[in-house]
C-alpha cells in the first residue's frame, strides 16, 4: 500500500494553485494564489517556551478545538524538539504493512506513536485516518482528514511555490515530503539549497502523476544555510 493512492473522500487535495494550473481545495474552501497569506516572519522560541506553547496548543486539539494556530503550532514543535531522535519512516511502512494484512491494531498504535512524538505532523493523522477508514469508523476519520486539512491549509497559505519570493514555507523536511508526496502525488526528481536575498531555499524538480516535470520552492525554517538537502525519499 502506497499513502499517497489512498484518497478517502475523491481526491484528498487537488494540486497547488498556478503549478498545475487550479486552486486547492482544502476544507470545501478553495484556496488561489490571491488569497494567500502574507509571509509572517517566525521568531524561535526558547526550548522552554516552546514546549509550554506546544503542551497548550496540544491539549486544545486533543479537546477537539481545531481552530488553533496550526502554523503556530508547527513551528513551536520544531522549537520544541519534538521530532528530535525519532524517524517516522519506518514506522509508516510497518502501518502500511499491518493495513495490507488487516492488522488494524498494530497499524493503529504505529499511527499514535507518530502522533504522540509531534500532533503538528500530518503524517502520523493521515496514517490515523487510513486506518479509521479500514476500521469503518468514519468519525474519527473525519476528525483526522480535518486536522490534515488544517495543517496543510496552513502550508499553502504561504506562497504558491513557484519562485523563491513566493516559496511554500515549511518547517522541516518532513512537511516538503508531505507536500510533494502526498498533497501533489508526485515524486521529487532532484533537490539544491539556494540562498538568495539573504535567505536559504530549497528548489525543487518533482515530477507530478503525469510525467510533467515542475519546479517547486520551499522556505524551510529547520535548514541550515551551509548543508545541501538530499532528495526526498520515495514513497
Amino acid at each position: 500500500m502506497r499513502v499517497a493512492a489512498f484518497r478517502p473522500k475523491g481526491t484528498l487535495y487537488p494540486f497547488v494553485p498556478a503549478l498545475f494550473g487550479t486552486c486547492v481545495l482544502l476544507a470545501g474552501a478553495s484556496v488561489c494564489a490571491a488569497q494567500l497569506a502574507p509571509q509572517v516572519v517566525h521568531q524561535p522560541a526558547a526550548k522552554a517556551v516552546a514546549l509550554t506553547k506546544y503542551e497548550t496548543l496540544r491539549t486544545r486539539v486533543m479537546g477537539d478545538d481545531l481552530t488553533v494556530d496550526w502554523s503556530e503550532f508547527r513551528h513551536v514543535a520544531v522549537d520544541a524538539g519534538m521530532d528530535s531522535g525519532f524517524d517516522w519512516h519506518p514506522v509508516r511502512q510497518r502501518v502500511l504493512k499491518d493495513l495490507d494484512v488487516g492488522n488494524t491494531q498494530a497499524a493503529l498504535s504505529g499511527a499514535q506513536t507518530v502522533i504522540a512524538h509531534n500532533m503538528a505532523n500530518p503524517e502520523g493523522h493521515l496514517l490515523a485516518m487510513m486506518v479509521y477508514q479500514q476500521l469503518g469508523l468514519e468519525a474519527a476519520a473525519d476528525r483526522e482528514h480535518n486536522i490534515v486539512d488544517a495543517i496543510v491549509k496552513s502550508i499553502m497559505a504561504s506562497g504558491d511555490g513557484l519562485s523563491a519570493q513566493h516559496a511554500l514555507s515549511t518547517v522541516s523536511s518532513t512537511e516538503e515530503e508531505f507536500v510533494v508526496n502526498m498533497v501533489l502525488d508526485a515524486d521529487a526528481e532532484s533537490q539544491v539549497v539556494v540562498r538568495t536575498a539573504g535567505a536559504s531555499y530549497d528548489r525543487m524538480t518533482i515530477r507530478s502523476e503525469d510525467g510533467t516535470e515542475h519546479i517547486l520552492w520551499f522556505h524551510s525554517i529547520a535548514k541550515p544555510v551551509a548543508v545541501a538537502a538530499a532528495v526526498l525519499p520515495s514513497r
